[in-house]
């Protein structure tokens, strides 16, 4: 399951080959970038040492102090960090939330590791036309007695312990 929630996540919220060739996740809200990478870490295997970040943010905010907010969320290391980046669109805009802490970037560089979180998310969005179900949740019940097999199907994705990365 927790696959399954990397993935959905992912697909909603990643950057999807080919546009890039290497997992790229970002969000400002701290939940999800905490959760998506908690999924990550617990279901896939992943070298910590790959991990990279960026934060983009407004230009009145101090982009050092959002760095460390992001690696302390993130549990990246701060040498891990990319520069962070001042969005010249927002100069002479003040900034309206006291909570904005810009948006975080996840990066890490593997094609592999992106096709697999790729294919999870898009089958489970697939999943209603695949077995003919409609948005009316009422008219769904057959989904729901046949989404566990179809879940441990997905579940089973082969995933090598040699996977290739992209630097």
């Amino acid at each position: 399951v927790g696959q399954l929630a990397c993935g959905l996540l992912y697909i909603c919220e990643g950057a999807r080959y080919p546009t890039s060739q290497r997992v790229m996740f970002g969000n400002a809200n701290p939940q999800m970038i905490r959760s998506f990478l908690f999924l990550l870490r617990r279901h896939f295997p992943v070298d910590e040492k790959k991990f990279r970040a960026r934060v983009t943010h407004r230009w009145d905010q101090d982009g050092e102090a959002l760095r460390q907010f992001w690696a302390d969320v993130t549990e990246i290391p701060l040498t891990q960090f990319y520069a962070p980046y001042a969005d010249r669109r927002t100069k002479g805009k003040p900034t309206q939330r006291a909570d904005y802490h810009g948006v975080c970037c996840v990066v890490y560089p593997s094609t592999t590791l992106q096709y697999q979180l790729q294919a999870i998310g898009e089958s489970m969005l697939s999943y209603r036309e695949q077995v003919g179900g409609t948005s009316n949740p009422v008219s769904n019940r057959n989904l729901v007695q046949e989404s566990p097999a179809h879940y441990e199907a997905i579940s089973r994705v082969e995933f090598s312990e040699n996977q290739e990365s992209v630097e």
